[in-house]
């Protein structure tokens, strides 16, 4: 719960949102998922409605919501089952729009994996908030109308999922269970949603050139959660440090959080190469914090760390550099303005002098003719 109140914590405020603990019933047997009362009072359409779920693969699920219930009926059974809800977890619900919730789960189990991680990979919306408007207004808005690209609101990591699974782990050497309880068709023991089983472990001295390489983490290959271009790069950076980054992660983590974690190394290595003096530390230190959450995870991160702590170096030697002068420029500039003030009153002396003399010269003038009488009057 203090995780999920976290990751909460982290999301835009202008979008409401609650905390859901999912109890037994929520997560099997009836299914039944109720909201908090007051929260559907204030926010939550006056009639049944159905609604979209959008969990952290932006995949929707439509579910029934009963208003004189206050909860979610049908299809919240195919969405527990689909992402293995189990007892304990915590789901948080945000509401992006009358009728659409993001979910983001905060699972009960392996906490430890997650922390620190869990809420630096990419909960920053890119849209404002809801307008107060009638919900009838709102729902007669979205009635028909198919989505666009443009209406996503949450920007994800870039991702090919052309098969998006739930993100939990899936145990090596056996397929994923059957959680239905219906006879549900079960998952094979060599693929689930694109994610594979690796047949060997694979050793970074054996990989020769790309066609070799492949991402192996906890006995899965995850070469399917990255498009071929992400692939490539972080073939580059392995290669870059003759081992795969992911090699040391610890056990047992789960899968879309390890892709997640080299997609936002991938991100986070090409914004260090384009880097300058002047975007300021609030950058550099954001990708510390978040590499530094994936080395606790067992990254290989380091020598990202140390690049950028050597720019943070390098920019702040610049910048005192650059502070020491402007310090010397603003005394100057002091100097200026008292040199300047002198100036102003020493010609405002000379204009005085000019004066008094212009003065003493007409005075002298008819000093001359008094003298000039003086001198010429008889004895």
């Amino acid at each position: 719960m203090e995780r999920a109140k976290e990751v909460q914590a982290n999301l835009s405020p202008h979008f409401p949102s609650f905390l859901k603990l999912m109890l037994r019933s929520h997560v099997s047997g009836g299914f039944w998922l109720g909201l908090p009362k007051k929260f559907c009072d204030g926010h939550l359409p006056k009639g049944d409605e159905m609604m979209v779920l959008v969990d952290e693969n932006e995949e929707e699920y439509h579910v029934k919501y009963l208003v004189h219930k206050t909860g979610l009926s049908g299809g919240w059974r195919g969405f527990s089952i689909e992402h293995k809800l189990l007892e304990g977890d915590v789901v948080v619900f945000q509401l992006i729009k009358p009728c659409k919730f993001k979910l983001y789960i905060v699972r009960a189990r392996r906490l430890s994996e997650v922390d620190g991680a869990i809420t630096l990979l990419n909960l920053d919306f890119q849209t404002g908030p809801i307008n107060a408007v009638k919900m009838e207004e709102k729902l007669e808005e979205n009635a028909g109308i198919s989505e666009t690209a443009a209406e996503k609101y949450m920007e994800p990591l870039a991702v090919d999922n052309s098969q998006k699974n739930d993100g939990g782990s899936i145990p090596m050497n056996q397929p994923a269970p059957d959680q239905s309880g219906d006879g549900g068709e079960s998952f094979g023991p060599e693929i689930m949603d694109g994610i594979k089983f690796a047949e060997s472990l694979l050793s970074f001295k054996d990989v020769g050139c790309f066609e070799d390489f492949n991402i192996h983490v906890d006995g899965l290959v995850l070469d399917s959660e990255l498009p071929m271009h992400l692939r490539t790069k972080y073939y580059e950076l392995c290669r870059s440090q003759s081992s795969f980054l992911h090699e040391k992660v610890i056990p047992g983590l789960n899968s879309k959080l390890a892709a997640g974690m080299i997609l936002e190394t991938i991100n986070i290595a090409d914004a260090i190469r384009v880097a300058n003096p002047n975007m300021g530390s609030n950058h550099f230190e954001s990708w510390d914090k978040t590499l530094k959450a994936f080395d606790d995870l067992g990254m290989t991160v380091g020598f990202l760390r140390a690049r950028i702590h050597k720019l943070v170096s390098l920019s702040c030697e610049s910048q005192t550099v650059i502070e020491l002068k402007r310090t010397e420029r603003a005394a100057a500039e002091d100097e200026m303005r008292s040199l300047n003030e002198k100036l102003s009153n020493i010609r405002l002396l000379i204009e005085k002098l000019d004066s008094e003399i212009a003065a003493l010269k007409v005075k002298n003038e008819e000093l001359g003719f008094l003298f000039k009488e003086v001198a010429g009057a008889p004895w």
